[in-house]
């Protein structure tokens, strides 16, 4: 019988913990209805390596967008690769290196991109081939 009330006990404080924790602001959500047309969420978000001839081209996880939300460069710093990040579209493109994260973050997750260039709400599992006209934000 004690068992079990202490079994009760530790689930109840458990639960009390987490439904009391402080929530983290986040204001964007790569696609809720409250997003705003900043890079972090949209479709056209990538990171580039240069490899043989040309660059690489790809666009970032959720994981990384979420490391970038969080002021976050661990994708990075783990590859121990010169990325870049930028937009597919070709409106800006920056190295990515301890240096610059801050001018970064702020291009990425701050500047407010609405009627400034091709923002495609960002769609998990889509490529950027994937994203047509009908689905831009004007």
């Amino acid at each position: 019988m004690m068992n079990i009330i202490s079994i009760i006990i530790i689930i109840l404080g458990i639960f009390l913990i987490m439904k009391n924790r402080p929530k983290k602001r986040v204001e964007n959500d790569f696609g809720d209805s409250k997003f705003e047309q900043k890079c972090i969420n949209c479709h056209y978000l990538m990171k580039s390596i240069r490899q043989g001839g040309g660059p690489v081209r790809m666009p970032l996880t959720p994981i990384e967008r979420q490391e970038l939300l969080d002021n976050r460069f661990e994708f990075i710093e783990k590859s121990n690769l010169p990325w870049e990040l930028g937009c597919y579209k070709n409106i800006w493109s920056r190295e990515a290196t301890p240096d610059n994260y801050k001018e970064l973050y702020k291009n990425i997750v701050e500047k407010k991109r609405k009627n400034k260039c091709d923002f495609v709400k960002y769609e998990q599992g889509k490529n950027f081939e994937d994203i047509g006209k009908e689905d831009s934000v004007k």
